[in-house]
């Protein structure tokens, strides 16, 4: 069973690929995938871990109670949520 605690270890673990914040029991969790513009205003994608946050994507389909989203993915655990979004979705 996944805990808060545990939450908190995988997400620190992915370093720099995600962005993280707590609000009401719920981890808002943000894959850092958008770099910013170039000189042409063409979008930069960042470079990020994909293997790990694929990883983490898995773990957290395997262990959560339930899922639900289309866009932003909401994660349901005992006692806490993770929802999951990409920073290149704020563009």
């Amino acid at each position: 069973m996944m805990t808060y605690e545990m939450m908190v270890t995988a997400l620190e673990a992915l370093g720099e690929s995600v962005s993280y914040y707590v609000s009401g029991g719920m981890f808002h969790v943000t894959v850092e995938d958008f770099e910013g513009f170039d000189e042409g205003w063409e979008e930069v994608e960042a470079e990020y871990d994909t293997e790990a946050v694929d990883t983490f994507l898995e773990m957290l389909e395997a262990e959560a109670i339930s899922e639900e989203g289309d866009y932003y993915h909401v994660y349901q655990f005992e006692g806490f949520s993770v929802q999951i979004g990409y920073a290149s979705f704020d563009i």
